[in-house]
């Protein structure tokens, strides 16, 4: 389970997160709503030690705090950032098999293909130059190669056709069934309440809601107060 604790941080003396705790358990997914500058982005590096932060982290009983981004995976945390950051001269084969965990199957590459064949058609293709939907898929795919226990993702479906959100929607639940935790950072609200167990919506560096989707679609002040639209509804794009 990961475990947050009163999780603070500052970019230069300005408090981006202000005590953040929350619980994810393995196989839950979590969304995490709320508006740009809301501290969502921040919160997701800060699981991964990106940026500096205060407070308690653990996962399956490992205490993250001061533990290097690339320790953290080896404990089991994936994450897809926002940025993708893709190696743009690396071709996307390349890219993916750097992902691969150590002593893990190529087979996982074949997986990934599968789930997104226009990765496939352009493994040969440096990253760089391949479109912005497809340096996302290009993101979550190289994260699943690292088989994560836990699976950050930072608006996987940004820049992707509809037909591909579902794609990514599908791998998510999949993800899920098979006991991996995941926090999601998204906006797309058809797909929080198609697969969230829980939401999480935050406001100025808090979590100012945690409960259910269908919870938060009762809030209609907080919804007003807190996320870009009046209401969280049901099919609302």
């Amino acid at each position: 389970m990961l475990k947050v604790l009163s999780l603070s941080a500052a970019y230069d003396a300005q408090a981006v997160l202000r005590q953040v705790s929350l619980q994810v358990a393995p196989g839950e997914l979590v969304a995490v709503l709320g508006r740009n500058g809301s501290g969502r982005s921040t919160l997701a590096k800060a699981l991964m030690g990106l940026v500096p932060a205060t407070g308690q982290v653990s996962w399956q009983q490992h205490e993250l705090a001061g533990l290097a981004s690339h320790h953290r995976a080896r404990l089991g945390l994936g994450y897809v950032p926002e940025s993708r950051d893709a190696f743009a001269s690396l071709s996307v084969h390349h890219n993916l098999s750097l992902g691969l965990k150590a002593g893990a199957s190529e087979a996982l590459l074949a997986q990934a293909y599968d789930l997104f064949p226009a990765l496939k058609k352009r493994q040969h293709t440096p990253a760089g130059v391949l479109s912005g939907g497809e340096q996302q898929m290009l993101s979550l795919a190289r994260a699943l190669m690292g088989q994560p226990g836990l699976l950050i993702a930072d608006e996987p479906c940004e820049g992707l056709a509809p037909q591909l959100v579902e794609v990514v929607g599908q791998a998510l639940a999949g993800l899920r069934a098979q006991g991996v935790a995941v926090l999601l950072i998204e906006q797309k609200l058809t797909l929080v309440h198609a697969l969230a167990d829980r939401v999480l919506l935050m406001g100025r560096g808090e979590i100012v809601f945690d409960g259910s989707a269908a919870a938060l679609q009762a809030q209609a002040q907080l919804c007003q107060q807190w996320l870009d639209g009046p209401a969280l509804k049901q099919g609302q794009p």
